[in-house]
């Protein structure tokens, strides 16, 4: 059995996924490289993907991994095997000079799991109700809905997720991936134009159940056209009823996702290189990637590095979690059409 298809018969066992989503996953997200798994006797009990994902922030793009498909064989639960996993995933990225780890916890009781292993919530989103009786448009913006993001849509795509203070970004490669996805739950892009001009998209489904209109993203260049791509939505689905998963600027907000510094030295040389004034003394701890243990000092827009822990008394000392809070929680960061 090839390690792919071990993978997937682990993967199957755990997950209670639509057939045609795993086939999807499988033909065109997964890699043998991007791969992490444990192995017990020969037989793999524990595996998880790291996505590669470019994360934009303070101006600057740096690489990530996103952690996906994680999950272990019910033989070998609670006996280690995921956390062994989890070490070696964040051992293979620092040796690989990914700086930063992403996730999305499939239960509540996880994030406080992952937390453990040096991950912090900082991806929160709320998903407002609307309920749009009036289906009237303005005749300047015209809505249309497409089964395919071509590369004039992709570039307006690219720009406006860009212009979040810090977001996941998603490569034209990945977006097909997304698109495939998004059309097996019967679902469809809709895009607004002026003019001909294209000035904001969604990406939404229907759930028949629920009676309810699902948008998962929402770019526009102001709310009215938010407001008339709701409503081709709407009309197009037949309801009046919307769910838009949106960045929670307003609470209620909801955990979502989590992040997790594998290198410290490159995150704090970004944020040292955006704040110029910066000037700080600290002390950094890890468990687990020992390469963050030691002393950062940080000036003049730049960070010099010392594995040694300095005996300063205007050293300020910060878990790897701590650390994580202190740089991300105020960027508001945000993820979405993540296949999760």
């Amino acid at each position: 059995m090839t390690k792919k298809e071990e993978a997937r018969k682990l993967w199957e066992m755990c997950f209670d996924d639509f057939p045609g989503f795993t086939e999807l996953y499988f033909r065109k997200r997964y890699t043998d490289d991007n791969t992490i798994a444990v192995y017990h006797d020969k037989e793999m009990i524990s595996v998880l993907q790291l996505l590669p994902y470019p994360f934009h922030f303070l101006n600057q793009t740096v690489d990530s991994a996103y952690i996906s498909g994680a999950c272990t064989h019910v033989e070998y639960r609670k006996k280690g095997a995921m956390h062994e996993l989890l070490v070696k995933s964040l051992t293979h990225l620092a040796q690989t000079n990914i700086p930063i780890c992403t996730l999305i916890p499939a239960e509540d009781w996880l994030f406080g799991y992952y937390q453990k292993t040096g991950f912090e919530t900082v991806f929160y989103n709320s998903t407002p109700e609307l309920h749009l009786a009036d289906l009237t448009t303005k005749d300047e913006i015209v809505v249309s809905f497409n089964d395919e993001l071509d590369e004039q849509t992709f570039v307006y795509f690219d720009q406006k997720t860009r212009d979040r203070k810090a977001v996941l970004l998603h490569t034209p490669q990945d977006m097909d991936v997304v698109m495939e996805d998004l059309l097996m739950a019967q679902g469809k892009l809709f895009i607004a134009r002026q003019h001909k001009e294209i000035v904001g998209l969604i990406f939404a489904f229907y759930d028949t159940k629920q009676k309810t209109v699902y948008i998962n993203e929402v770019l526009a260049n102001n709310c009215t056209i938010k407001q008339e791509l709701f409503k081709g939505a709407a009309k197009y689905f037949g309801s009046s009823i919307i769910k838009v998963v949106s960045p929670a600027h307003h609470l209620p907000k909801q955990p979502f996702g989590m992040l997790r510094i594998v290198l410290a030295l490159p995150l704090l040389e970004v944020f040292a290189k955006a704040n110029p004034e910066w000037k700080e003394l600290l002390i950094i701890e890890d468990t687990i990637v020992k390469e963050n243990k030691g002393t950062y000092k940080i000036q003049d827009g730049k960070v010099d590095f010392s594995p040694r822990r300095t005996t300063s008394k205007k050293a300020r000392k910060l878990s790897i979690n701590e650390l994580t809070l202190e740089l991300f929680e105020n960027l508001n960061p945000y993820m979405s059409l993540m296949l999760d």
